[in-house]
């Protein structure tokens, strides 16, 4: 068939779909919601950031070096966004394959610490430190030098990152970021902090888990 009648099928298609929306929309409320959430954005996302708060979203991308026919690199990059600014801070965290290999160190030495009993220090101890701090310094020190004077952290991680807590990698020779802050919130996508701010307080207090 000629280009216009399928332009014309298209269209028609395109109408009938919208007007499905429509009156789903109008019968149910979690599509309603829905179809709002699939609109915010990044300037609703930055205005739901509280005061001394900052957002970090890590992305695991394929970079492609310059030069014909070259082999996309799979990598990790961080934006980062502080409440008050207009625009996010992209920050390059290196080769993902470096840093997925870090990760799984931290896992199998995360497995092995947690069968020592409590007690003196053991080799086993002195490797997860190792282990941790080189994955702390790949992943959390590069983005942790931009956030002064902030107090809470959002994250949206990416890929294997799903995997780490942030919160037990250590901070400098002793301690761990939990007790040196800031507070760490994980998100599962930006726009939660919108959703969070919308939702109204169901109740007070404080829940704690271990």
């Amino acid at each position: 068939e000629a280009p216009e009648h399928y332009r014309t099928i298209l269209d028609q298609t395109r109408r009938e779909a919208e007007q499905a929306e429509r009156l789903l929309a109008m019968r149910d409320a979690s599509f309603r919601e829905e179809q709002a959430r699939s609109q915010i954005g990044f300037v609703e996302v930055a205005s739901s950031l509280p005061p001394d708060t900052a957002l970090i979203s890590y992305l695991r991308y394929d970079d492609y070096p310059t030069g014909a026919g070259s082999p996309p690199v799979p990598s990790y990059v961080a934006f980062i966004l502080r409440s008050g600014d207009g625009t996010a801070v992209l920050v390059p965290l290196g080769r993902a394959t470096d840093i997925d290999s870090s990760i799984e160190r931290w896992k199998q030495e995360v497995s092995v610490k947690s069968t020592n009993p409590a007690g003196a220090a053991t080799p086993a101890d002195t490797t997860y430190q190792q282990t941790s701090t080189e994955l702390r310094r790949r992943i959390w020190d590069p983005v942790a030098a931009r956030l002064k004077g902030i107090r809470r952290v959002f994250i949206v991680p990416d890929g294997p990152l799903n995997l780490v807590n942030l919160a037990a990698l250590p901070a400098g020779s002793s301690g761990y970021l939990i007790e040196k802050g800031p507070t760490l919130h994980y998100l599962s996508s930006e726009r939660d902090l919108v959703s969070a701010r919308d939702e109204p307080a169901r109740a007070e207090g404080l829940l704690v888990m271990g």
